[in-house]
């Protein structure tokens, strides 16, 4: 498998993705589970077959099973505080196994980012006292916080993008 077919692939997933999280504040769990399934079998496959996927070199089983288990363990307590959504924990879990740990931290970091600038400009657009009673009085039926996994999206494609163009992402060479 090429790796144009591998990134075309994934940036299907991150536009599903991006979309559900935009318009509905949902995240596909049949999508994420997918994911994980097409990434063991890549894995499995490579194990058998290196030079046929010819994976970038930051996927290994390693970097991908340290990814996932540490965005579960980082981000869990976040959702069972109320901090984050369940849909998100998920997804973070899903890139650090897509992306590996050292993808995972510098996706996170950057989408965190992007995701407290769109709360300021939600918060200057509507007002403090509006957009508090936005989120706090939200339902399942109209959600209307923050989509971090949408920015999470973003900045998952824009990073495998650029390892893919540049040969390296953000924080390192």
């Amino acid at each position: 498998m090429s790796s144009s077919i591998r990134l075309a692939l994934f940036g299907i997933f991150t536009l599903l993705v991006i979309a559900g999280d935009f318009k509905k504040r949902r995240i596909s769990n049949q999508l994420l589970l997918l994911a994980l399934v097409l990434q063991a079998g890549l894995l499995l496959l490579n194990g058998f077959a290196p030079d046929f996927l010819a994976l970038p070199a930051y996927i290994s089983w390693r970097q991908c099973v340290t990814g996932f288990l540490m965005g579960l363990l980082v981000f869990f307590p976040l959702w069972s505080l109320k901090l984050l959504g369940a849909g998100d924990v998920k997804l973070i879990a899903t890139l650090g196994f897509l992306l590996g740990f050292a993808g995972l931290w510098q996706v996170v970091l950057v989408a965190t980012v992007l995701t407290g600038l769109h709360a300021v400009v939600i918060v200057l657009l509507q007002g403090w006292l509006q957009a508090r009673a936005n989120w706090w009085q939200e339902s399942k039926e109209k959600r209307r916080g923050v989509p971090y996994g949408a920015w999470l999206g973003i900045t998952a494609l824009a990073w495998v993008l650029m390892v893919h163009w540049r040969g390296h992402a953000w924080f390192w060479q």
